[in-house]
């Protein structure tokens, strides 16, 4: 049985479900990561012996790859991404920033349509600066590999936009949101 406790595990198991055709060796991914190599190769090589991930030899490197027809990936996918999914790590990152009042998860992310290529959309709603959202959003790229677009307005633009019944706003209240911060 594979364990889910550790950090290292966690955020491993996240990025090859995010990223299922990515092929990484222990070193990039540990960087990638920012965790500790041995401890990242020893949970790699322990998911490789359950039959989760797959490994190749180039040159000299170690790559592990998702084995995606693992008979239990979807039940696996669905505990890691309940736990320490998407919306934990954003709420996480923006924590930090002051005046973000909401932040709502739209798009094919928040309707559960997640493909390999598919960017994570983002509604910030506050009294805080764009650019300090946006940093603190850049290693959750990086991490996640995966694009975050952040749509920033206060509180008031908000509020307009929504009695305007601004056609883009229309639409993406129309499809499923999820909120992350109130």
């Amino acid at each position: 049985m594979i364990s889910f406790r550790s950090k290292v595990s966690q955020k491993a198991l996240l990025f090859y479900f995010l990223n299922p055709r990515e092929k990484q060796h222990i070193h990039g991914l540990a960087r990638k990561l920012h965790v500790d190599a041995s401890n990242l190769a020893k949970k790699l090589q322990e998911f490789e012996q359950h039959g989760i991930l797959k490994s190749e030899l180039q040159g000299k490197q170690k790559y592990f790859s998702l084995r995606e027809d693992f008979p239990l990936l979807s039940e696996y996918q669905k505990i890691i991404f309940g736990t320490v999914g998407i919306g934990e790590r954003i709420r996480t990152a923006l924590a930090s920033v002051p005046g973000v009042r909401q932040v709502l998860l739209f798009g094919s992310t928040a309707a559960n349509r997640l493909s390999s290529d598919s960017d994570i959309d983002l509604l910030i709603i506050g009294n805080h600066k764009a650019i300090e959202a946006e940093r603190a959003l850049i290693p959750l790229q990086y991490e996640l590999g995966r694009e975050i677009n952040a749509l920033d307005m206060s509180e008031e633009e908000f509020k307009k936009k929504k009695q305007k019944a601004d056609p883009f706003f229309r639409d993406m209240l129309s499809k499923p949101l999820v909120q992350l911060i109130p």
